[in-house]
């Protein structure tokens, strides 16, 4: 399920409130700096850029000490600013946007269901990273695993996941491949569905942006579970509950989507943001 070809970036005209992706990745950078950095593009940046846009300039962008960046406006598809998009980079967490894309389509073409119980497995439960804290054995409903995956980043609930849509990890890498390859994702190989670091496991930033911006239009039923800035399973430990990205609890129009880390990647954070569209004046339109 969910193959086709690369969807046109043209959105949909008179839209009176722009939703706008943007991202930006810093590598090799101590946690907390590069998401202050990333607030100010994401939510400053943002904004001034959906008002030059309307005047037809181009906009000066901030300077900015992350390796790569990208800023998008997801209802027109236009990119308004970006560096380094093709510079080869490991997914880290980022991987888990491909897995959550596979378990949002088995579940609107009802391969899965919300309340369905699904077993976790000793493998999922060992998984190392952030987790949701399943039990190998526990009968875990599905509608649980989304949040803990969407939310928490957690690798234990993307091998349940993994493993409830298609068997076994092996077989749903190479369902996340293929579906990489139908997205136009031609820079791209995973090989889990966590991310975890593993040589040869790779992307590019504007692979992984085509990917955001489709999962974001795909599933538009689903798109709060992104936005959600707590979530922790009942039966898991008094533990962090917090989404890791920041931009959440800090500004009221930041509504997605997921932060990642990797060895080689760092951190790095992709997120949405929807605000009035302003006209050339600066009064909203």
């Amino acid at each position: 399920h969910g193959l086709g070809a690369p969807a046109g970036l043209a959105g949909h005209g008179g839209a009176r409130r722009r939703p706008l992706l943007s991202w930006s990745t810093a590598l090799a950078q101590g946690p907390g700096v590069p998401f202050r950095l990333m607030r100010r593009w994401a939510l400053v940046w943002a904004a001034a850029c959906v008002c030059a846009t309307a005047a037809a300039q181009s906009p000066i962008p901030p300077e900015l000490t992350s390796t790569a960046h990208g800023l998008w406006d997801l209802s027109s598809g236009q990119r308004l600013s970006a560096s380094g998009l093709d510079t080869p980079v490991e997914p880290g967490g980022w991987a888990k946007l491909m897995t959550a894309y596979l378990v949002l389509d088995a579940l609107k073409s009802g391969q899965l269901r919300w309340e369905q119980a699904v077993p976790v497995s000793e493998r999922a439960a060992s998984a190392p990273g952030p987790l949701m804290f399943v039990p190998a054995g526990a009968q875990v409903p599905v509608s649980e695993l989304v949040q803990g995956l969407l939310v928490q980043s957690g690798n234990d609930a993307a091998v349940v996941l993994a493993e409830a849509v298609s068997g076994t990890s092996e077989r749903f890498v190479a369902q996340m491949n293929r579906q990489a390859q139908a997205l136009g994702m031609g820079n791209t190989r995973y090989l889990n569905p966590t991310g975890e670091s593993q040589s040869g496991q790779v992307t590019t930033l504007r692979d992984t942006a085509q990917l955001a911006m489709r999962v974001w239009r795909d599933f538009p039923t689903r798109q709060a579970l992104w936005g959600q800035a707590r979530y922790r399973w009942s039966q898991a430990p008094q533990v962090n509950d917090a989404n890791p990205n920041p931009l959440l609890t800090r500004d009221p129009s930041v509504d997605g989507l997921m932060a990642a880390q990797g060895e080689t990647l760092g951190w790095a954070l992709a997120s949405t943001a929807k605000r009035p569209l302003m006209s050339v004046g600066g009064a909203p339109g």
